[in-house]
């Protein structure tokens, strides 16, 4: 998922840069999805809250204590920030965070990182006047999505970033939340309800070149500096 390809410059500088906010850095870089009419958002059960925050340790090694670990979940779950589109801990059930228990759980909205790479699984289709193609995510009510790790899924669970608007006209990403100084990467899943497929805008695709395969590193112009998969 590539951002500079449509517009010479991240998602976030150009949607300060034309939405008159100015610039500012440290916002999310993420994607919505579309959805079909009758298509549900993700819900966080319990036990896929658990997995989320497991997944958050497997990327650390145990070297960040649980903390900074929940830290980073709630700002990885905001309902105002970044995947949850407003169905955040802020209102909703947080498990892991011991906020709103007995609420309605938080959903899934966004979950698609700048620079993730991801699998198609089908055809185009037009949704809503956007041409747009089935990528391959992590179905909550299957049982074998709480065995997914970072490690043995590279098309379903991916790296979040977020923006830095400097050096222009592009800006960088760093992780998102950023997790100590050896950069870390955060892991988010892409996530549906009641089927493996999620479906995104075809123009943000970018074809990965011919025998290439799995997660792609490092990213265009990013701030990474390590990863050990």
């Amino acid at each position: 998922m590539h951002w500079p390809e449509r517009y010479g410059m991240s998602y976030t500088l150009w949607h300060h840069t034309y939405s008159g906010r100015g610039l500012e850095n440290g916002d999310p870089e993420v994607m919505r999805r579309i959805t079909k009419t009758g298509e549900k958002l993700a819900d966080l059960s319990p036990a896929v809250e658990w997995w989320l925050f497991g997944l958050l340790k497997e990327c650390t090694f145990g070297r960040i204590d649980e903390t900074t670990l929940k830290q980073a979940y709630a700002h990885l779950l905001a309902g105002n920030r970044a995947y949850t589109d407003y169905t955040g801990w802020e209102t909703r059930q947080s498990l892991v965070l011991g906020k709103n228990i007995g609420a309605e759980w938080m959903r899934m909205g966004y979950g698609l990182p700048n620079g993730a790479t991801v699998e198609i699984v089908g055809d185009e289709v037009t949704i809503a006047g956007k041409l747009c193609t089935p990528i391959r995510a992590l179905d909550v009510l299957d049982p074998n999505t709480l065995k997914a790790t970072y490690g043995n899924s590279p098309y379903t669970i991916q790296c979040a970033t977020n923006c830095v608007t400097d050096p222009q006209p592009s800006g960088l990403v760093d992780p998102f939340p950023f997790l100590g100084e050896l950069g870390y990467s955060t892991p988010i899943p892409l996530l549906a309800e009641g089927q493996n497929f999620i479906y995104v805008e075809s123009a943000w695709l970018k074809p990965l070149a011919e025998g290439v395969t799995g997660r792609q590193y490092p990213y265009v112009d990013t701030n990474y500096k390590t990863v050990r998969w």
